[in-house]
């Protein structure tokens, strides 16, 4: 029951999918490809709203100490428009930005945080999240969307080269 009421909000579709509340229990690390719960046809339309590049947000020195933006098992995203729109609703506050994204609380709050959008071309690997990613915390729902409704993907880290930066914070 705690299961549904979690992905209800974000996703009403997929709080009914009986392997995507077995997906959301599992423990991490053994959590299924959402292709095996969600079907192929629900993955690829998710995707597709990514085909046109992406953004995400992360504190600045991510660049500078590891010179690849994303872990390398992967990068959560979402698409550009919804990162226009989440920015404009939040009005650049991070710790709204923090719950709109499933990051827990304070967690970005001392450092500079920085947009980074990446071209269609810079893609790697675009998939939907599993939540057996390092960056997945226990926010994390499946069905590609975050606890208040924004869409995500993952895709591989990006040299800091193929990106553009624009300051969020500080």
């Amino acid at each position: 029951m705690d299961a549904w009421k979690k992905i209800r909000p974000a996703n009403p579709e997929v709080s009914k999918n009986i392997g995507a509340l077995e997906a959301l229990n599992a423990p991490k690390g053994s959590r299924p490809d959402p292709r095996t719960y969600l079907g192929n046809d629900y993955v690829a339309k998710h995707l597709a709203k990514f085909e046109d590049g992406v953004s995400c947000l992360a504190p600045g020195n991510v660049i500078t100490d590891y010179k690849q933006l994303g872990r390398s098992d992967g990068l959560f995203v979402m698409p550009k428009k919804e990162m226009d729109d989440l920015l404009k609703r939040t009005g650049g506050d991070i710790g709204k930005i923090e719950k709109e994204l499933g990051i827990p609380e304070g967690e970005w709050s001392d450092f500079q945080i920085l947009r980074f959008d990446i071209r269609k071309e810079n893609l790697n690997n675009l998939r939907m999240p599993r939540g057996n990613e390092t960056g997945s915390n226990s926010e994390w729902i499946p069905g590609g969307f975050t606890p208040k409704g924004n869409s995500e993907a993952v895709i591989d880290a990006v040299d800091w080269t193929n990106v553009i930066q624009t300051k969020i914070s500080k």
